[in-house]
């Protein structure tokens, strides 16, 4: 595997207005996608409900508090060491396991965070809250890629296009955005020509209802790993391989089962 040297490693931000839409799922898909070609990091940011640890049935020993406050006490720490490993090529940094821990934790921290992992020269991929928290804006403001995901449903179309015209508002580079729509066919109304002309972009991912989605996340296992012959997965993997500016080669395996 070769990268175009035009490409560096992107910085994506993952966000949806609406919950329920499949975020974590497009997101830890990603992030395992990246990490199949070299080492790369998933960032949990939905600081009182995130569930990427249990996308990737791992028990993290550190979290984003744990960092925060070690990035406090010496700004010059190691983030490696405080990363949750998942395979040799793919490292977690999981959202607080308290609402607590989370109100502990600042936007000056989490922009130090990312500034960090920017700089260790790695794919990364921002896992936001539903809506335009603050931590969500301040993700897309640093991202080089924001992937927006809905699904075909009015409400999470209505909801995809306040969140554009509320970057529009702020002056942000909309450019940036790519479009996920997940779960689209699905009978609700809408198809993906009707999602794109609502949103003003095409579809960079299309991904199909599938029970093999929520069955990956479930098991630790997203579907990219358990099922990458689906429609879901080659999907997912097509975008990930554009965004790294990759030509063909062979992926890196993920040989892992979850701890008993």
């Amino acid at each position: 595997m070769t990268l175009d040297s035009a490409h560096l490693p992107p910085v994506v931000a993952v966000v949806s207005p609406k919950g329920g839409s499949g975020k974590t799922a497009v997101a830890s898909n990603l992030a395992l996608a990246f990490a199949q070609r070299m080492p790369s990091v998933i960032v949990d940011l939905d600081m009182y409900s995130g569930d990427v640890e249990w996308a990737f049935g791992v028990q993290p020993t550190y979290r984003i508090h744990d960092v925060a406050r070690r990035l406090r006490e010496d700004s010059s720490s190691e983030l490696e060491g405080m990363f949750t490993s998942r395979g040799a090529y793919l490292s977690l940094l999981c959202s607080p396991d308290s609402h607590i821990a989370a109100d502990a934790v600042s936007g000056l921290d989490m922009a130090t965070i990312t500034q960090r992992l920017i700089e260790l020269n790695r794919p990364v991929v921002l896992d936001t809250s539903p809506g335009m928290s603050d931590f969500t804006l301040d993700a897309i403001e640093a991202a080089s890629r924001i992937v927006l995901v809905t699904t075909t449903d009015v409400a999470s179309v209505q909801a995809a296009r306040k969140l554009i015209d509320t970057m529009q508002a702020l002056r942000l580079d909309t450019a940036r955005v790519a479009l996920a729509v997940n779960r689209f066919n699905s009978r609700t109304g809408l198809d993906v020509a009707d999602v794109e002309h609502r949103l003003g972009y095409a579809a960079s991912m299309r991904i199909p209802e599938s029970r093999h989605v929520a069955e990956g996340l479930n098991a630790g296992r997203p579907i990219v790993e358990s099922h990458p012959d689906s429609q879901a997965a080659t999907s997912i993997l097509g975008f990930a391989d554009s965004l790294l500016g990759v030509t063909l080669g062979k992926r890196f395996n993920f040989w892992w089962k979850r701890p008993v």
